[in-house]
Order: C-alpha cells, then sequence, then structure tokens
C-alpha cells in the first residue's frame, strides 16, 4: 500500500467516507463506545441530508405567498412559517451533526494531554484561541478558518431555539426572488452584534451544507491518518449469488490494494473459499 497521505489523495469524498467507515476501528484509540458513535455519524448525516432536501420545495408557495400579501394586502402567514420549521430543522440536524463530529476529534484525533472541551462550539473556540499549543491544533485551527458561515450560523440557531424565531421576506435582486433573514438578538455581546442579517438564506443553507461535508472529510481523513493499517477487521459483506451475508477479515492496507480478505464465516464449503481466503469480493 501507498503512504496513506497518497491514498487519501487518489480518493473521492466517497470513497474516503467508506474506507472511514469500514476501517475506524482499527484506529489505536478507538473503544466500543467510539464504534457506536461512529456508526450514528451515518444516521445524522442522512438527517441533515434530508431535512437540506425538504427546505426547496418550501420556497416558492412562501414566494407566492408573499407576492400575494404585497399586491392584494391579505394573504397568510403559514408558508413563512413552514419555511422557517424546514430552515430550523436543517440546522438543528446540523448542529447535532457537529458535536459527533467533535466527540470524535476529542477521543481519536486531540492530543491526549491537551484535549480541547468536548461540545463543538467549546472545542471550535478553544482550538482557534490555543493553536499554537500543539500541531494537530493548528492543523485543525487552520480548516476552522476557512469555515466562515459557522458564526452566523451559531447565532441564527441559538437565538431562534432559545429567544426569538427570526423573520424572512422576498427580495428582488436581479430579476429573482431572493428569500431574505432578519433577528434581533436578545443579549448583544462583544462577539455577537445587536440584529442578525442573512441575504439570501437559501444559498447559506447551502453553504452550511457544503461546510458539513468539509467537516466530515476533515475528521475522516485525520483518522485515517493515524489508522493501524495492517490491523484487521471485520466486515459484512453481502454474496449475491449465495443470497447471504458473509463475513471477511480486511486490514486497511489488504483493502487499498484490492487484496481478497480472510474468510471468518462459520460455512467451510463456500464455492468462493480458496483456503482462507474469500473470492466473492473484491474490494472496488
Amino acid at each position: 500500500m501507498d503512504d496513506i497521505e497518497t491514498v487519501l489523495a487518489s480518493k473521492n469524498r466517497n470513497g474516503i467516507h467508506e474506507l472511514f467507515t469500514k476501517f475506524f476501528r482499527a484506529h489505536p484509540r478507538a473503544d466500543i463506545q467510539r464504534f457506536l458513535e461512529e456508526m450514528s455519524l451515518d444516521k445524522k448525516l442522512f438527517c441533515v441530508q434530508e431535512s437540506y432536501k425538504e427546505i426547496s420545495p418550501a420556497v416558492q408557495p412562501f414566494i407566492d405567498a408573499w407576492d400575494k400579501i404585497k399586491n392584494e394586502e391579505y394573504g397568510t402567514i403559514e408558508t413563512h412559517l413552514e419555511l422557517l420549521r424546514r430552515i430550523r430543522n436543517f440546522f438543528n440536524d446540523t448542529y447535532s451533526y457537529l458535536e459527533s463530529l467533535a466527540r470524535i476529534y476529542y477521543y481519536i484525533i486531540a492530543p491526549v494531554a491537551n484535549r480541547p472541551p468536548r461540545p463543538y462550539s467549546q472545542q471550535r473556540k478553544r482550538v482557534i484561541e490555543r493553536r499554537e499549543e500543539s500541531e494537530e491544533f493548528e492543523k485543525y485551527a487552520a480548516f476552522l478558518d476557512t469555515q466562515t458561515w459557522y458564526e452566523k450560523f451559531h447565532q441564527m440557531r441559538s437565538e431562534e431555539t432559545h429567544v426569538l424565531q427570526g423573520y424572512i421576506n422576498v427580495e428582488k435582486k436581479n430579476g429573482k426572488d431572493v428569500v431574505n433573514y432578519f433577528n434581533r438578538t436578545y443579549a448583544p455581546r462583544n462577539d455577537r452584534p445587536e440584529s442578525i442579517e442573512v441575504d439570501n438564506l437559501i444559498q447559506f443553507c447551502k453553504e452550511i451544507l457544503d461546510g458539513v461535508y468539509s467537516h466530515m472529510d476533515f475528521i475522516e481523513k485525520e483518522v485515517l491518518k493515524e489508522m493501524d493499517a495492517s490491523r484487521q477487521v471485520h466486515i459484512m459483506l453481502h454474496v449475491e449469488d449465495l443470497k447471504r451475508n458473509c463475513v471477511v477479515s480486511y486490514s486497511l492496507e489488504q483493502y487499498v490494494d484490492k487484496e481478497h480478505g480472510d474468510c471468518v464465516s462459520t460455512s467451510v464449503d463456500c464455492k468462493h473459499r480458496d483456503g482462507r481466503k474469500c473470492g466473492a469480493f473484491t474490494p472496488p
């Protein structure tokens, strides 16, 4: 196997995610609790993706209702509330996913002798403020610096969750209807403005989703870089012609080099078995 940096550079996002999912257990700091948390990441990411998909169908009904109110001076706010509800769900699912990534960073990546807080927002702040304390902090802080959407996202979610629901309107920009967002900050501080404004809220949600994927890429790559590439893990595979699932033992280096893994299923008369090797599956 090539060095892990070369392997990761050759993989797209889906390829990296596949390696992370299959071989997370081979990390020397992974235990059963971390394994369970890693398994929940896919479920939480699914929720983020699905709640994001639900936003777009609610946009045009809101714009139509807004135009009706403006032109006829009456209408309903139901479409306004529905769009805000879907965006709030997307924000909450995103926050939940980032919290889980923060736990992976805390337990698997961060320096053992200098761990930052576990909650994502506190962890992010500590890493950025104390980046000079470790090489790992500096690397993570450099990535976090690129995620410019987070502060406004955090402010919006905090106000929506704890105090006031925001307000949206429609504005024509370059001939297109654009949804804008406004909210006031209940208790402005030095690090928080008196009001929160977002031009083109739907585009901002897309920026957040891209940021989620970027966080996923960063964390998964950092975990894989510290992986014990020779450590075996059991992978369940579906063998179509046998109409059953089989368990095969693989190391990361075997998988990357497209070698056959070791069969650990109970059946000894499998037609795909060659000694200990499973010929039913070749890594993609």
